[in-house]
């Protein structure tokens, strides 16, 4: 499909088809990846009742890092995050969560995120670092 353009160069209403008609494959959508990497770094970043309109949305583990037992913390935080990308984030299927606890007497947490784009079927793997103390998420360098 090709975006039809008005005399005038300006973009008109609707898309047109083209000659000889094509569609993408499956693989060719590299802003699905994009978009999915950054609704995980804002549904993480986000406490529950953060949002007025839907207070359950959000991720809690930065609070049970601070009052579970330790032996527990690292479970506790994997099953939140499980769980908020399970109820919120439906273009996902999550195949694994690892949460890195060795350096957060230095000052942060380290998330690894395996997982299948469902309209793509495509496998990725999305490494984040957190910082507790500064509360904020960054993309890994992988």
């Amino acid at each position: 499909m090709t975006k039809r353009q008005g005399p005038d160069g300006s973009k008109t209403r609707g898309d047109s088809w083209s000659f000889p008609s094509s569609f993408p494959s499956r693989d060719q959508n590299p802003k699905l990846l994009e978009d999915v990497t950054e609704s995980l770094n804002i549904l993480l970043l986000t406490r529950p009742g953060e949002r007025v309109m839907h207070p359950d949305y959000g991720c809690n583990f930065l609070s049970i890092a601070n009052t579970s037992p330790a032996d527990q913390v690292e479970e506790a935080m994997r099953v939140d995050i499980e769980r908020a990308i399970l109820f919120f984030e439906p273009r996902v299927y999550l195949t694994g969560v690892a949460v890195d606890l060795s350096k957060i007497s230095t000052g942060f947490v380290a998330i690894t995120l395996d997982f299948t784009l469902v309209e793509t079927q495509s496998h990725h793997s999305v490494d984040l670092v957190f910082y507790p103390r500064e509360g904020t998420l960054m993309q890994g360098d992988g």
